[in-house]
């Protein structure tokens, strides 16, 4: 049969993924003039005009590049029809720069070109073509928790789900900034480090910041602005990595031995290059939703340490003099 059907598509844009798009498509088990596969279908991908073509292969730097050197991975489905993927290598520190992403939506459009070609020596008929647009909506919204277990991003894009994991990281530190497990000591500052495992990928800003106990909720940051600014600072170290400083009062919050504290909150997230535009989430949706990325931190508390001195009034001589405690 002359036929191509569309089958779906799935998208990857983990940290770690070296095909971050595939578009799967049947096409009909026609035999071509030449009696070989060669020339039996072509595909090429345009911009969302359908008319301006992206290559996608030869010199780079490509943003989308067509894996296997352009050829087009083939397996026999049924009968009727073979099945293909096209698969695509996609450099995301290009995407927010690129003609194909719509900075008022916050998606990548594209246009995916599929032909069934009939061959002879002297002539090339296309018989049947496909073309369509393909709209990938980007959610870089996250889940992790901070601490002991530690849960990675993850984004969904597009016109199907898309989990991108291992951008963003979340963890106590210390005033250096480095990771730090140990408890928090009453009268301690907290310090929170939020950070993107990739340069591609930046945190726009931290939306909000919340500290839990029981049934005690304590704001920290409410819509990007700090609750409290003289016990709380926001520091950007770089565009990928954010740091929250704050202090834990203790008539507040319990620092008896064993007790921790839930430190939840959520982040913007945005492509490098993108000028400060947020990323959307509105899967399938079309919306333009900010998105955020939550994140869920357990930090252990450790009561105040002994005092070190005391502070003694001699009665007789009206002088006050310390006494060292061990």
């Amino acid at each position: 049969v002359w036929q191509i059907v569309f089958t779906g598509l799935d998208a990857n844009f983990t940290a770690t993924s070296t095909t971050e798009l595939s578009m799967k498509f049947d096409i009909g088990k026609n035999p071509p003039s030449d009696g070989s596969t060669t020339g039996r279908y072509s595909t090429k991908l345009y911009e969302k005009d359908c008319a301006t073509e992206i290559a996608t292969s030869g010199t780079g730097p490509l943003l989308f590049t067509l894996v296997d050197n352009g050829r087009i991975s083939k397996s026999p489905a049924n009968s009727t029809f073979d099945a293909i993927d096209l698969l695509y290598d996609v450099n995301k520190a290009m995407i927010a720069a690129s003609s194909v992403w719509n900075s008022t939506t916050n998606e990548i459009e594209i246009c995916q070109e599929v032909q069934l070609i009939e061959k002879s020596s002297t002539l090339e008929m296309v018989i049947v073509e496909d073309k369509r647009v393909i709209t990938i909506n980007f959610d870089l919204s996250a889940s992790f928790d901070l601490g002991v277990d530690l849960e990675e991003a993850a984004l969904t894009s597009a016109n199907t789900t898309t989990n991108v994991k291992d951008y963003v990281n979340a963890y106590k530190c210390d005033e250096s900034f480095a990771e730090d497990n140990s408890p928090l000591v009453a009268n301690d500052e907290l310090f929170v480090c939020i950070e993107s495992s990739s340069i591609d990928v930046e945190i726009e800003d931290i939306e909000s910041m919340t500290i839990k106990q029981d049934d005690i909720d304590l704001p920290v940051i409410a819509s990007i602005a700090v609750a409290y600014p003289a016990i709380t600072e926001k520091i950007v170290l770089s565009a990928i990595k954010q740091v929250v400083m704050t202090r834990v009062p203790s008539n507040v919050i319990s620092f008896a031995p064993g007790n921790v504290i839930i430190v939840d909150g959520s982040v913007t997230m945005q492509l490098v290059g993108s000028s400060g535009r947020m990323l959307q989430t509105a899967l399938n949706t079309g919306g333009t939703e900010a998105v955020t990325t939550s994140f869920d931190i357990k930090v252990a508390l450790q009561p105040e340490a002994t005092p070190k001195d005391v502070l003694a009034l001699n009665s007789a001589t009206s002088l006050a003099s310390k006494t060292s405690i061990a």
